[in-house]
C-alpha cells in the first residue's frame, strides 16, 4: 500500500513496543513518519532533542522512517505533511477507549479526512 503515515506520540522513552509497532507499519506503509510531541505541559524523563535522538538511533536500521518533532494538533501537522493516516499503539482496553475518542475528534476536526489505524501490542 503506497501510504505515507503518522506515528504520533510524546516517546518518553522509546520502547520495543514503539519499535515493534514501527516494523509493523513499515511492512504495510511505504513510508512512516515518527512524530515526537513537544508538549509544554508534559514533564518527560528526556528533553525533546534526546527523545528525536534516541528514536532515531532506535530506528536508522528500518528503511523509510523518519523521526521529526511537532508542536501543534496533530491533524494539522498530518494535513501540512500530506497525511491522512496516523498509527496508534494499544496496550489496553483503557487505552482503547482514549485512543477511540481522540480518533473520533480527528474526524470531526478533519471532516472526515483523517484515518486512524491501531496496532495491538503484542
Amino acid at each position: 500500500m503506497k501510504k505515507n503515515v503518522i506515528y504520533p506520540g510524546t516517546f518518553d522513552p522509546v520502547t520495543c513496543g514503539h519499535i515493534d509497532i514501527i516494523k509493523r507499519s513499515v511492512s504495510i506503509f511505504n513510508k512512516l513518519t515518527v512524530a515526537i510531541f513537544k508538549n509544554p505541559f508534559k514533564n518527560t524523563l528526556f528533553s525533546l532533542k534526546e527523545r528525536v535522538f534516541l528514536m532515531r538511533e532506535s530506528t536508522k536500521h528500518i528503511k523509510n522512517v523518519n523521526v521529526c518533532c511537532f508542536n501543534e494538533l496533530i491533524t494539522n501537522f498530518a494535513i501540512k505533511n500530506k497525511s491522512k493516516i496516523l498509527v496508534r499503539g494499544i496496550r489496553s482496553t483503557s487505552d482503547f477507549s482514549k485512543e477511540r475518542q481522540m480518533e473520533f475528534l480527528n474526524k470531526k476536526i478533519t471532516k472526515n479526512n483523517i484515518e486512524t489505524i491501531f496496532f495491538f501490542l503484542l
